[in-house]
């Protein structure tokens, strides 16, 4: 056996171990973090909606919810098979794992790049820990970016992930367009040079993508104008809220990413910091230019995510880790199947000053090494997320991420089992409350009705409560019980609806953000806002 050969097997030794701890280290650590996470409402939320309804059920209300069913439909088998919701954070958990599987021994990356990008924000605390959706997203991009390259020969198998990547976030709907487009090219191009079974399979793979979208769109029709926020945020937009939301668009997503839009700098180094790291992502997209189907690609989910996520919707650090994510997956799979397109420049004219000449040398000299580059500024960009998603995991690990299973075990040892909590402002915080203490009832005023998750359908914030429909509908209960919230004031600032003597509860939460729950009696309480009215 030759010395180089030796050399290389005892590289591939070194990096197969290196690989294995990093995977170990990674497990461990949001292992201990989904094992500490307690649920905040929009985990709540999904999980009561899948708990408490049928399949026909869940697709029902994922119009008013603006989200594909796939996530939901997974929390519907566990809860079906009565599962408590204490298991949630391990289902993203596990997931996150498979992914970061895939990723460290599939990739075609280096090992440094493959550990900042498992250690970076989302992958380390956003998706694996938090147990939404996005878990999903960053599992169906790996393996859509393994499969590209024999996606010709495996049409099905592809157009499968391309559907269920789909059905994970409407955000991801720009990438699934243009890879749809790509695959009808490709069916066309390759059509007259393959056997009639291989296109009868482009075909059918085609489809099932297809049929992916159709079922992403349909429960989805008329959403915007359903979810109540939306409808507000479309109502009040004018051409210059649009064109400012899409001009900052890449500074936002550094805001939620890097700072979780949060942070103890101040806000002018905040600004210079967002505009400079923003500028990564456009830089990373003048590089990938010379692979010109990625190029395009990222530039339509660019567009598409900005328009959902920055005009229509807010971005929320998990959002913006995927987003990350995303530039990282498209151009993996631009190395493994695409052949880069690089023209020498043209010679510069002899009226370009010295100084001038030295600069544009440099930048072309940098463009020419654009897979190098690229690779140096999508790492710097995911290296830059790893302390805010450390230091969400650490805290998590601390303390209380929410405080709902605190708030869910005081309401269990304190009062009693036939409940009912009653709140007044149209909230989802109860969501997460809910989750864990599903034998409780709570009631909105808002909604005059009985609830266990948050309802998003457009509501008048002027129309006044009915507390005659109120009185009636709570008038057969014994124990009823006021839940007022607190989470962006303080305490001193946080008033009683119904202001009593009796606070059964104290402050449940640290860092003044807590829920405080009173003694509710209908005929002292209710039956003096009718009087009143």
């Amino acid at each position: 056996m030759s010395e180089a050969v030796i050399k290389r097997e005892k590289s591939v030794g070194r990096e197969r171990i290196i690989l294995i701890c990093m995977f170990i280290v990674y497990a461990a650590l949001t292992f201990i973090g989904a094992a500490n996470h307690e649920l905040w409402f929009n985990e709540g939320q999904a999980w009561n909606i899948a708990r408490d309804n049928d399949i026909p059920g869940i697709i029902a209300q994922m119009k008013v919810e603006g989200h594909p069913p796939l996530w939901h439909f997974i929390l519907y088998i566990f809860t079906s098979a009565g599962c408590p919701a204490d298991i949630m954070p391990f289902i993203s958990w596990f997931i996150s794992c498979v992914t970061a599987a895939l990723l460290l021994w599939k990739a075609p990356f280096r090992p440094v790049m493959k550990g900042i990008a498992l250690f970076s924000g989302g992958s380390l605390f956003y998706w694996s820990v938090v147990s939404r959706s996005y878990c999903l997203i960053a599992l169906f991009l790996v393996l859509i970016a393994i499969a590209y390259k024999s996606r010709n020969d495996h049409p099905v198998v592809f157009g499968l992930l391309v559907a269920l990547l789909a059905n994970t976030h409407i955000m991801m709907c720009g990438l699934v367009g243009i890879i749809g487009i790509y695959m009808i090219i490709d069916l066309f191009r390759l059509w007259k040079s393959s056997p009639m079974k291989k296109n009868v399979l482009r075909l059918v793979g085609l489809a099932v993508a297809g049929i992916g979208v159709i079922a992403l769109i349909i429960p989805l029709i008329g959403s915007i104008g359903a979810n109540d926020y939306t409808a507000k945020k479309v109502g009040g937009l004018n051409v210059t809220a649009v064109l400012s939301n899409l001009f900052t668009v890449f500074g936002d997503i550094t805001s939620a990413a890097v700072f979780d839009l949060n942070t103890l700098i101040s806000p002018a180094v905040t600004l210079l910091l967002c505009f400079v790291l923003g500028l990564a992502f456009v830089a990373a997209l003048v590089f990938l230019r010379h692979y010109r189907r990625s190029f395009t690609m990222l530039l339509v989910f660019t567009a598409f995510f900005a328009v959902i996520c920055n005009v229509i919707w807010l971005i929320y650090p998990p959002r913006a880790e995927i987003f990350v994510f995303t530039f990282l997956t498209v151009y993996w799979l631009a190395v493994e199947s695409e052949k880069p397109v690089y023209r020498e420049p043209k010679p510069l004219n002899e009226k370009v000053s010295e100084l001038g000449a030295k600069l544009i040398g440099w930048l072309r000299k940098i463009d020419k090494g654009f897979d190098k580059s690229f690779c140096v500024v999508i790492c710097a960009y995911m290296a830059a997320t790893i302390p805010m998603g450390a230091y969400q995991l650490f805290s998590d690990y601390a303390k209380d991420y929410s405080y709902s299973k605190a708030t869910a075990e005081f309401i269990r040892e304190n009062l009693p089992a036939d409940s009912v909590f009653v709140t007044k402002y149209d909230s989802g915080l109860p969501a997460q409350y809910i989750s864990y203490i599903p034998e409780y009832k709570f009631y909105s005023m808002t909604r005059n009705a009985f609830y266990t998750y948050y309802d998003l359908q457009i509501i008048d914030d002027e129309d006044p409560i009915d507390y005659r429909q109120v009185y009636e509908d709570l008038k057969g209960y014994e124990h009823l019980y006021l839940l007022d919230f607190s989470v962006y004031g303080t305490k001193d600032e946080a008033s009683a609806i119904f202001v009593r003597n009796g606070v059964l509860s104290q402050w449940i939460s640290q860092n003044d953000k807590a829920v405080r729950i009173y003694e509710l009696d209908l005929e002292e309480d209710v039956a003096q806002y009718i009087e009143d009215l």
